[in-house]
């Protein structure tokens, strides 16, 4: 896999660190809901997640889910001091919008290209026409998302049915459901966006990584069955 993340950042491209580090958060921060966290861990995390976003802007939904969760949760436990060295790992995200401010004398966040057309490939009014009138925008729009979840390769839907049954489980500790429900904003991010590899290989390992103990625990129960 590190294969890939080389090639991104001999290529010039920041989706190989961002991967890299967005991969870094996931493991500080995918604990039981039994496991406290250290400061460090979440100070590092928020750092790595700030990062990410930085490099990666299309990351910014799942990273915003994930960090408001983690906080609530944090807030549940009665926990609150443990928000801190989060926002302050994550506070490095600022200097971008220091920047485009000093620089630019106008206050963006993040990035004013988000809403340029060769960004978002499938605006709003797209997504309208197909909607409305069946045009021809409906191809386009098929085809968009096939960049993204190749109809040819079924495991794509099968991952993303796999997130929400995580979702939705009554099985499954309140942190996995956070994971899953950041991961599917991530995602839907891809209906606008295009979902190149670079793009959304991040996301895409991600949600592998978390379903893996669902595939684990199903494979062996149903071994066990046969037995």
């Amino acid at each position: 896999y590190q294969i890939y993340l080389v090639k991104y950042t001999i290529e010039g491209f920041g989706a190989g660190i961002a991967i890299s580090a967005l991969i870094g958060a996931f493991s500080l921060l995918w604990k039981e809901d039994n496991k406290i966290y250290t400061d460090i861990d979440l100070l590092k995390a928020g750092f790595c997640l700030a990062l990410a976003v930085s490099l990666r802007p299309n990351y910014l939904p799942a990273v915003a889910i994930l960090l408001a969760g983690i906080s609530l949760n944090l807030i549940y436990i009665k926990n609150l001091i443990k928000v801190v060295p989060l926002s302050v790992g994550f506070s490095p995200i600022l200097l971008i919008t220091y920047h485009n401010f000093f620089f630019g004398n106008r206050f963006v966040p993040i990035t004013s290209s988000a809403t340029i057309g060769n960004n978002m490939r499938n605006g709003p009014e797209k997504w309208y026409d197909c909607f409305s009138t069946l045009s021809y925008s409906c191809y386009d729009i098929a085809n968009h998302i096939s960049i993204w979840a190749s109809y040819n390769e079924p495991w794509y839907i099968f991952i993303i049915g796999c997130l929400l049954y995580i979702i939705f489980s009554k099985n499954i500790d309140y942190k996995n459901k956070i994971f899953a429900f950041s991961i599917i904003c991530g995602h839907l991010v891809f209906f606008f966006y295009e979902g190149v590899a670079r793009y959304s290989h991040g996301i895409w390992m991600i949600s592998f990584i978390l379903c893996l103990p669902i595939i684990k625990k199903r494979i062996i129960h149903t071994y066990k069955m046969i037995q």
